[in-house]
C-alpha cells in the first residue's frame, strides 16, 4: 500500500526507521503483528506490578508485618524451641484458614490451587508432626505426677492428642476471610508469606561463618518453607486478580483479615505461654538478622508493647508501673480541680494515700 500511495522513497524511509528502533521495541511490534494480547500482556506486566493494590496497602501495613515478625511464636518456630503441642494446634487450626481462603477467592482461578493446599494439607501435616517427633520433640512432660484430666496421660490437659479442636481465633479468621472475599485472602497470604520469608533468610544468613556454631533446629523450617513459597505466589495471584477489579478495593477487609492473623499467632502464645530468652545467643543472632533485613525492626518492636508479648517481663513490670502512675496523676489532676486549687502536690498525696489502702483492703481479703 505505501509503494501505490507514496512511492518507493516512503517504503524505505519506514524500514530505515524501524531498523533505528531499539531491539525491545522491536520484539514487541512483531509479537503484536502475530499475537496482540500476548504483547499487549508484556508492555503493560511492569506497570500491574507497581498498580498492583494489594501490594499498596501491604506496604501501608508493613509495621504490623513487622509485629508478626517478632512474635515470640514465630521466632520459636525458627530456632526450633517452639513446644509440639503449640505447633500441633496451629496444624489443626491450618486447615480451617485454608478452607476460609477457599471460600474467600470462588470464583476466581485461585480457588483451584487453594483446594489443592486443602487436599495435601492432611499429607504435609503427618509430614511436619513426624519430623519434630523423629527430633525429639514430645508432648511429655517431665513430671510423672502431671496428669491429663481427659485421658490420663503424662501430658498437659490443652496438649491431649484425644481432645483437639480447632481454636476460636482460627474460627473468626476463617469467618472474616469468608466475609472479606479476595481482600481478606491476599492480606492473609502476603503477610504470613513474608513474615515465613523473611525468618527463613535471616536463619540462612546467621548460619555464615561463626554463626553455624549457635544452636538452632530447623525441625519447624518444613512449615516455614511451605507458607514462605506456596502461600506467597497465592498471595500474588490474589493482587493480579485485584489488578482487574471493577469494584472499589474493600480496603477494610484487607486490615480487618491482618488484624484477626495476628490474633490467631498471639492466642496460640497466650495458650502455650510461650517464653523466651532474648539474650540467648539463638534468638539474639535471629533477631539481629532480622533488624539488618528489616532496619527499623528493633524500634518498631518497642512501639508496638500492645501486640507483642514482653519475653522477659522487665519492660511489661515497667510499662504497668507506668499505667499506675498515670491513674495517679490523673485522679490527682481532678481533685484539684474539684476543690479549685493549682496544687496537686498535696492530691497526689492524697490520692496515693488511697490508692495503699484499698490495695491492703484487697490483700487482706
Amino acid at each position: 500500500n505505501c509503494q501505490n500511495e507514496r512511492g518507493e522513497g516512503y517504503i524505505q524511509h519506514c524500514m530505515t526507521m524501524i531498523a533505528s528502533l531499539p531491539i525491545s521495541i522491536f520484539f514487541l511490534l512483531v509479537l503484536s503483528c502475530i499475537f496482540p494480547k500476548s504483547a499487549s500482556a508484556l508492555s503493560t506486566s511492569s506497570s500491574n506490578n507497581n498498580d498492583n493494590p494489594s501490594n499498596h496497602l501491604f506496604e501501608q501495613n508493613r509495621r504490623e508485618s513487622l509485629n508478626l515478625l517478632n512474635h515470640p511464636l514465630q521466632l520459636q518456630l525458627v530456632t526450633g524451641d517452639l513446644q509440639l503441642g503449640a505447633f500441633q494446634r496451629l496444624v489443626l487450626d491450618r486447615k480451617a484458614i485454608l478452607e476460609g481462603l477457599e471460600i474467600a477467592t470462588r470464583g476466581t482461578t485461585i480457588t483451584r490451587d487453594i483446594q489443592k493446599q486443602l487436599s495435601s494439607h492432611e499429607k504435609l501435616a503427618t509430614d511436619w508432626l513426624q519430623t519434630a517427633e523423629k527430633a525429639g520433640k514430645t508432648i511429655t512432660v517431665s513430671d510423672p505426677n502431671i496428669k491429663c484430666y481427659n485421658c490420663g496421660g503424662n501430658h498437659l490437659n490443652i496438649d491431649c492428642p484425644e481432645d483437639q479442636a480447632i481454636s476460636s481465633s482460627a474460627q473468626a479468621l476463617k469467618s472474616l476471610l469468608i466475609s472479606n472475599g479476595i481482600e481478606g485472602a491476599a492480606a492473609v497470604l502476603q503477610c504470613y508469606s513474608f513474615c515465613c520469608t523473611t525468618l527463613l533468610k535471616s536463619f540462612g544468613s546467621q548460619q555464615e561463618g561463626k554463626q553455624s556454631l549457635l544452636k538452632i533446629d530447623p525441625v519447624y523450617h518444613g512449615w516455614l518453607e511451605a507458607h514462605s513459597t506456596t502461600w506467597a505466589t497465592l498471595g500474588g495471584n490474589c493482587g493480579d486478580y485485584l489488578v482487574n477489579k471493577n469494584s472499589k478495593l474493600n480496603t477494610d477487609g484487607y486490615n480487618t483479615c491482618l488484624s484477626m492473623l495476628y490474633n490467631w499467632i498471639d492466642a496460640e502464645a497466650a495458650t502455650t505461654g510461650i517464653r523466651a530468652d532474648l539474650n540467648g545467643p539463638a534468638l539474639s543472632s535471629i533477631m539481629d538478622e532480622l533488624e539488618r533485613l528489616e532496619p527499623g525492626y528493633a524500634s518498631q518492636r518497642d512501639k508496638h508493647q500492645s501486640f507483642v508479648a514482653d519475653l522477659t517481663g522487665t519492660k511489661t513490670a515497667k510499662v504497668m508501673e507506668q499505667k499506675a502512675q498515670s491513674k495517679v496523676d490523673k485522679a490527682a489532676a481532678y481533685l484539684a480541680a474539684k476543690n479549685g486549687s493549682s496544687n496537686t502536690k498535696n492530691a497526689k498525696l492524697d490520692v496515693a494515700a488511697a490508692y495503699l489502702a484499698a490495695k491492703k483492703k484487697k490483700e487482706r481479703k
